[in-house]
């Protein structure tokens, strides 16, 4: 019979909807004392703790350089498997199991185990879609019951100084829940997302990333994303709106379709602009446009500066990629294009952000043959070969067919290229603005004094300065 009651209780218990709303207070009115005690019975039973397992390769050696922007692609190091486990948090959107979470908690996770409140039970959860530009991950459990499920609000009204309640599973301590403000809106962090935070002095610790941050009707204004580990009492939420936008195409499609125009670009600098003869001082420079892209298809060519977008001024390559990023898929965009000192205005039709650009898997793995193996004059400290067939045989290093041009294969230490941040397999494309596609034209345009020597390198273009002596 207490068994039955216990059941009956705790079924009662799942099935209380979050969509309870606590009254809107008026500006001034005094806050009533169990205003968090009633948002904590109201948003408690939607918050879930996850826990995800994964296998992740760790390499034996430390190949990391502090004086090297990127890791080098040595993929014959020795390595074992690490069991890892990631800690955090999410919320429940609908009755039957659909759960908003970061994309980090989630990435690479073999196992997804989620624990909802009051229940001891451990659900594995299947991804749905996740966005990792924008740190957001839809998951779904199965339940025999329905669930508890919180209410979407907006954050576009949100004010500074506004109360609100943070949500989480800060350090594996199950559910906790802080208090504090809306401390700013449109905070700017490109490294972790590519949407302008909120700014909270609620407190988000690790373990708190996805969960809710709610204001005081008990709606969801944000979801915890990131602490800045400088300072105590800053925390960062995704608005909420922000999330809403993209939630449709998560559930249809896995992923977030966005504009791809196929580009790689850096912003043009004073000391770039008078290398390439330009009279403008700002905008994104060019540095490789990609066969069968859309900007390819539009007209564009390397060196070509972008100050224009839909009329919208470009300060930056980060101004462009945002502007692509939040463009649809299909859209039909309008570029004004500085090309020699001369202004253009190319229409350019974008494409879903669907390519695989990624190379094919590297080897170091070397050959007791013997190779014509150049070195770069001016005491720049680096070494080249010609990329055809026979340097990809003797190096085992299949994609050097297909590259045909020169490959850097060796750098010495602290010399001026390796200073200048050149890497191990990295593609010349071209020296001093000429192309190249042998050694010889490589050193021929080579000089002593600035060098401008632009490289593939991973899917990406870089334009590195060095100076020969």
């Amino acid at each position: 019979m207490y068994k039955f009651l216990f059941s009956f209780c705790l079924f009662l218990t799942f099935n209380v909807s979050a969509k309870i709303i606590l009254p809107k207070l008026l500006p001034g009115e005094k806050l009533p004392a169990d205003q968090f005690i009633k948002l904590y019975k109201i948003i408690n039973p939607t918050v879930v703790n996850i826990s995800s397992k994964l296998n992740k390769k760790t390499s034996y050696y430390n190949l990391k350089n502090p004086l090297l922007p990127f890791i080098l692609p040595y993929n014959n190091i020795p390595r074992r498997a690490e069991p890892l486990s990631s800690l955090g948090t999410g919320f429940i959107i609908s009755a039957d199991g659909l759960i908003i979470t970061n994309a980090h908690v989630i990435s690479n996770a073999n196992i997804i185990n989620v624990k909802v409140a009051g229940d001891n039970k451990d659900y594995v959860a299947k991804i749905i879609g996740q966005d990792k530009s924008s740190d957001i991950a839809l998951i779904k459990i199965t339940t025999k019951y329905k669930l508890s499920f919180a209410s979407l609000g907006s954050s576009q009204s949100l004010q500074v100084g506004q109360w609100v309640a943070a949500f989480g599973n800060p350090y594996g301590y199950s559910h906790t829940m802080t208090k504090g403000i809306i401390s700013a809106k449109g905070r700017e962090i490109d490294e972790l997302n590519r949407f302008p935070f909120l700014q909270t002095d609620a407190s988000i610790n690790k373990g708190n990333s996805g969960g809710p941050l709610v204001n005081m009707q008990g709606k969801v204004i944000g979801v915890n994303s990131a602490i800045d580990p400088r300072a105590q009492g800053i925390g960062f939420a995704i608005p909420i709106d922000n999330v809403k936008s993209i939630l449709k195409e998560l559930k249809e499609y896995g992923f977030v379709k966005r504009g791809f125009l196929g580009i790689y670009m850096l912003d043009l600098t004073p000391r770039l602009a008078r290398k390439i003869g330009s009279n403008k001082k700002r905008g994104a420079l060019i540095v490789e446009v990609l066969k069968n892209s859309p900007s390819e298809k539009g007209g564009l060519k390397v060196y070509d500066i972008i100050t224009k977008f839909n009329k919208k001024n470009i300060l930056s390559s980060k101004h462009l990629s945002k502007a692509i990023g939040n463009s649809a898929s299909n859209a039909k965009i309008i570029l004004g294009v500085y090309r020699k000192n001369k202004f253009l205005q190319l229409e350019v039709t974008l494409k879903p952000n669907s390519q695989d650009l990624r190379r094919s898997p590297l080897n170091k793995k070397t050959s007791s043959q013997k190779i014509k193996i150049y070195q770069a004059p001016y005491k720049l400290g680096f070494k080249l070969v010609n990329a055809n067939k026979k340097s990809a045989n003797q190096l085992r290093i299949p994609y050097l067919a297909r590259v045909n041009r020169p490959v850097v294969v060796g750098i010495y230490k602290h010399s001026t290229a390796h200073l200048a941040g050149l890497a191990y397999l990295d593609v010349i494309l071209d020296i001093n603005l000429k192309k190249v596609k042998t050694v010889k034209q490589v050193f021929n345009s080579l000089r002593r004094g600035t060098n401008y020597v632009r490289i593939l390198r991973n899917k990406q273009v870089y334009l590195l300065q060095m100076r020969g002596r």
